[in-house]
Formats: C-alpha cells, sequence, structure tokens
C-alpha cells in the first residue's frame, strides 16, 4: 500500500491528499488550527488563502513537517516550483526518514527544473522509505513507527 502520490495532482485532489498530512499536529504552538484553515481553503479550491493559513502555522511553530508540506503543495499549485522545492526540503530536514511523500513530490519538481539527477536521488529515498530500509538513509533513530 503506498501512503503517497507519485506524481502532483490536480487541485481538486490536492486536498484529499493533504489531509493525511494535517491528522496528527505538530510539535510545540498551536498550528493546527492553521492547518484546518489551509485544508479547509484548499477543499475549496483557494489555494492563496491556503497558503496564507500554512504560512500562519509555520509562523506559530516554525518546525511543523506538515505546514510545510501544505505550504509546499500551494506553491506547486500556483506554478512557483522554486519555493515549493524549499519548503519539500525544509520538511525534508525536519524528519528525514519519516515520510517519502515529500521526496516523491520534490522529485518532481526537479524533474521540471531539468535537475535530473536530484530528481532519481529523491526517487530512490523515497523508495528506501517505503521500502522500511531507513538505515541506508543514515537516520535510523528518526524512522517512523
Amino acid at each position: 500500500m503506498k501512503r503517497c502520490c507519485p506524481r502532483i495532482v490536480p487541485k481538486p485532489l490536492t486536498a484529499v491528499l493533504l489531509a493525511f498530512v494535517v491528522v496528527a499536529g505538530c510539535g510545540k504552538g498551536s498550528p493546527e488550527k492553521y492547518l484546518k484553515i489551509g485544508q479547509d481553503h484548499l477543499n475549496k479550491g483557494k489555494t492563496k488563502e491556503a497558503l496564507k493559513a500554512y504560512s500562519q502555522a509555520i509562523d506559530a511553530d516554525s518546525k511543523c513537517k506538515k505546514a510545510y508540506i501544505g505550504r509546499a503543495i500551494c506553491y506547486a499549485d500556483l506554478g512557483q516550483d522554486k519555493k515549493a522545492i524549499a519548503d519539500y526540503t525544509k520538511a525534508i530536514e525536519l524528519d528525514p526518514s519519516g515520510d517519502a511523500y515529500p521526496y516523491d513530490q520534490r522529485s518532481i519538481l526537479y524533474r521540471r527544473a531539468k535537475q535530473n539527477d536530484k530528481a532519481e536521488a529523491d526517487k530512490a529515498k523515497a523508495e528506501v522509505i517505503r521500502d522500511g530500509r531507513w538505515e541506508e538513509l543514515g537516520n535510523e533513530k528518526n524512522r517512523r513507527r
């Protein structure tokens, strides 16, 4: 069973995919309110409003991986691929072996930017996570349980 989407999806499905991102909440602070608002805006196709809400979630908790993923989805929907890559990168830095989704999405964005080596590296890392071989990422202690 795959836990993430292998490609960037059309806007109507983006909100559905983001639902899995919002479920668990984040660390300190109170970003949950803004995560919910962001998801609600995406459900209505209001990407710019969702972007603002995810930015507020990041302001509330700069270590909230879900907020960076949500904002990256918005940036990608708006065609701002460099910003989307930066936010997927931050989400990965916060939890390098936790989820294949940001690696998959960043891989697609790198491919669009003709950065094929980076795209292939991210695709391989996503497979490592899906296969449960966290030690290959050098960060086994941070893997999802």
